[in-house]
């Protein structure tokens, strides 16, 4: 996983319009998640017992999923590494089939009990499209929610002020659950 940024020329690309000059004007964009695919020329066939994986918190290779002679670090983002790069890749289809990877890979190699049950419970509550919020902000305007791409990858909950989730609003996550509880009495 390399990020996500927001696409608003994608259908004219898609289509095959040769004058994708970034306008866009139907105003709409797409989120997309931006990838990178290797692979591991040394690969023996035993999955993933085959690698260390890294372990954020401890700082150090983790050996612990290893299950034979072969036990190599996953290091295909290392300078250095044997590891080749097949291609970087853009996913249109939405978060969902780039999630079911994160937990396939990532849940399984690197997040302990705790942090894969957390991400678990919160999964199904990872907004997949711009919708919008039945209490306004402040001034009576409308409120919608998306996911919202952050610097170095990172991606949090996001209000904007339009339906197609383009311009950030003011009114914070905060603010919104504060205005829920209010007008919940």
């Amino acid at each position: 996983y390399l990020g996500m940024y927001m696409d608003c020329d994608f259908d004219a690309v898609a289509n095959g319009d040769d004058d994708a000059s970034g306008s866009n004007d139907e105003g709409e964009c797409d989120r997309v998640v931006l990838w990178a695919a290797y692979v591991d020329p040394r690969y023996k066939g035993g999955s993933i017992g085959e690698y260390q994986f890294y372990d954020l918190e401890a700082e150090t290779w983790d050996d612990s999923t290893c299950q034979g002679r072969r036990c190599v670090k996953m290091d295909c983002h290392e300078p250095g590494t044997h590891f080749k790069l097949i291609g970087v890749y853009k996913e249109i289809d939405g978060m969902e089939d780039w999630a079911e990877q994160l937990f396939k890979h990532e849940g399984y190699c690197i997040w302990d009990e705790d942090t894969y049950e957390f991400m678990s419970n919160y999964r199904e509550y990872w907004p997949s499209y711009c919708q919008e919020l039945y209490y306004t902000d402040s001034s009576g305007n409308a409120v919608y929610f998306d996911t919202q791409p952050t610097s170095e990858g990172n991606i949090t909950f996001g209000l904007y002020t339009d339906n197609a989730c383009t311009q950030l609003s003011d009114y914070t996550i905060f603010n919104y659950i504060a205005t829920y509880y209010s007008s919940s009495g």
